[in-house]
């Protein structure tokens, strides 16, 4: 059995000394590094740089798509809302018109009543004419006579004006 106060190895790693440096950091004792563990270094170095750079450009390229996101939402409500405007103004604009045709219309039944009421009135003041030529008794008005037909009409223009 192995002792459990003593440090783990590897099957390849050489024993352990007392203090030695396994933190990966250069120390002034260790020995002076080739040429291709320089480059390695480097070439990490850059890779390590890069990856940051490329994170870096995501973040601003996320932020920048969020901030087009809110723009555009922006936009469309703004589109929306002057949309809805016009559409609002095209409603109270056909309302108005539709008042003013419906004012047009009062004014064309008044006119047509007026007229109405009129021609009943004179219809009636003819027949009157007519009944006192007879005596004011209708049965002595013959059923030739245009009497009957102003008649007629009176009661249809009081008819249709009810």
């Amino acid at each position: 059995m192995s002792d459990p106060f003593k440090p783990a190895s590897l099957p390849n790693d050489p024993p352990l000394k007392p203090f030695e440096n396994r933190s990966g950091f250069i120390s002034s004792s260790d020995p002076v590094l080739t040429q291709a563990e320089k480059d390695a270094a480097k070439a990490a170095e850059e890779v390590r740089l890069k990856a940051i750079a490329d994170a870096k450009t995501a973040e601003e390229q996320k932020a920048q798509a969020l901030k087009d996101a809110e723009l555009q939402a922006k936009k469309t409500a703004e589109d929306n809302a002057a949309r809805a405007k016009v559409l609002h103004e095209e409603d109270l604009l056909r309302q108005k018109e539709a008042k003013e045709q419906t004012a047009r219309i009062d004014v064309k039944l008044k006119e047509r009543r007026a007229v109405k009421e009129k021609r009943a009135a004179e219809a009636l003041e003819e027949a009157a004419i007519v009944l006192k030529e007879y005596g004011g008794a209708e049965a002595n008005i013959p059923v030739n006579n245009g009497y009957w037909g102003l008649m007629n009409e009176y009661r249809g223009l009081v008819s249709e004006l009810r």
